[in-house]
């Protein structure tokens, strides 16, 4: 199963102002709209990992992660993964199969809203008198990730996907207000110029399709046939039939009910 990889690991320092309840005065946001800009401007996996590092770190967090299960086929799926944790936990947390029993992965599977890493562990059921969860973070505890937050994402063509944010620190004040608020903001970011570099690959191996074999090619998915399609675009139906063998070569399938399931996949339909 190919994994996309990028190592980002860095001391953090979390020592900006934080907004308490009797803050009168406007503080400058961490996550700011200049570094918002250098994220959408990303255009490699190496540049996107270079800054989430800076983001996370404006945050207090030395490590984080990324990971998405997104559809490559009407069959297939693929776990996509830019990983800021430490080598040696990654390593550690890939052969001990840790994928199938993290429980930031149930959830972020079943859930839109951010969630601690504490209250996952706490609320994880035991497995024969052993809670998984709280064996897999105190675990992790030990390669320096002692408090982490994981914020679910959605939409963008993924099946689901998270980010993950861990500090060394167990006294990192993740839920005040602003920490919480803009380390969702960053996911999502993260999530939107990620989703673009993972699938840009599949489509860039495509020949584009035509505005108008586009056109049959959605009425198509909407159920109807060529004489239908003809009629609606005021084409012969040999045309319909021309466009849409077009459609089938170009995307490497066997016939138009393939066509229609790979393209809504690779987002050719959009728009």
């Amino acid at each position: 199963m190919p994994i996309y990889l990028a190592i980002g690991s860095k001391p953090a320092r979390y020592d900006a102002p934080i907004m308490t309840a009797t803050t009168v005065h406007y503080q400058r946001p961490r996550v700011d709209a200049e570094l918002l800009g250098k994220l959408m401007a990303c255009t490699t996996i190496e540049s996107l990992t270079a800054v989430v590092q800076t983001a996370a770190e404006r945050l207090g967090f030395e490590h984080w992660i990324y990971g998405a299960l997104m559809p490559i086929s009407p069959t297939r799926t693929e776990e996509f993964v830019i990983n800021g944790y430490p080598e040696e936990w990654w390593q550690h947390y890939l052969h001990a199969g840790y994928t199938v029993a993290d429980p930031t992965v149930k959830y972020a599977r079943e859930h839109a809203v951010p969630s601690l890493w504490d209250d996952l562990a706490k609320r994880s059921p035991r497995v024969a008198n052993v809670n998984r969860a709280a064996l897999i973070f105190n675990e992790a505890r030990s390669f320096g990730l002692a408090k982490g937050v994981c914020v679910p994402l959605h939409g963008l063509g993924c099946i689901f996907g998270l980010m993950s944010f861990a500090s060394a620190d167990p006294r990192h004040p993740i839920m005040e207000s602003s920490v919480h608020a803009e380390a969702t903001l960053l996911a999502t970011y993260v999530h939107q110029v990620a989703s673009l570099l993972i699938s840009r690959p599949h489509a860039e191996t495509l020949r584009p399709l035509s505005p108008r074999e586009r056109e049959c090619l959605k009425w198509a998915a909407e159920g109807k046939n060529s004489w239908e399609i003809g009629h609606l675009l005021k084409i012969s139906e040999r045309t319909v039939i021309f466009h849409l063998t077009n459609v089938t070569e170009k995307l490497g399938v066997m016939n138009r009910q393939q066509a229609v399931a790979k393209a809504l996949v690779l987002g050719l339909l959009d728009g």
